[in-house]
């Protein structure tokens, strides 16, 4: 019931732009409650925010509050992923996506590679 009444509570902006701010902030706010050990959170992102110094000041606010935060780029062009997020996997397609987040989570080294169906980068 939480969840859906905060949901409830975020604005679409003015043309239909992406709200990756508020949606981090309501996960964040979500995850407040839980008494898990480790809290992670993982944003699917075309890595071009609607706002990018609101999605900044919520990530370090995230960190501050020890949840890992885990850009997720998806498509062709998510140059701005890196820039955006200190933990990150982009693909080109989703189906690379298994395969990224456990390179990243085995290697925990910063890495960059090209499987044979589409480019993978991640940076731990």
């Amino acid at each position: 019931y939480m969840g859906t009444s905060l949901l409830l509570q975020i604005q679409p902006h003015e043309h239909s732009s992406t709200c990756d701010a508020d949606a981090l902030k309501l996960a964040t706010l979500m995850l407040q409650s839980e008494e898990a050990l480790k809290k992670k959170i993982f944003i699917f992102t075309d890595g071009y925010s609607s706002n990018p110094l609101l999605l900044t000041k919520t990530l370090l606010e995230a960190e501050s509050q020890s949840i890992e935060v885990v850009g997720c780029g998806v498509g062709m062009d998510v140059t701005n992923v890196p820039e955006l997020f200190a933990r990150y996997v982009t693909a080109a397609v989703p189906s690379s996506f298994p395969s990224a987040l456990r390179e990243l989570y085995e290697s925990n080294v910063e890495f960059i590679s090209e499987p044979d169906d589409a480019t993978t980068q991640c940076r731990w």
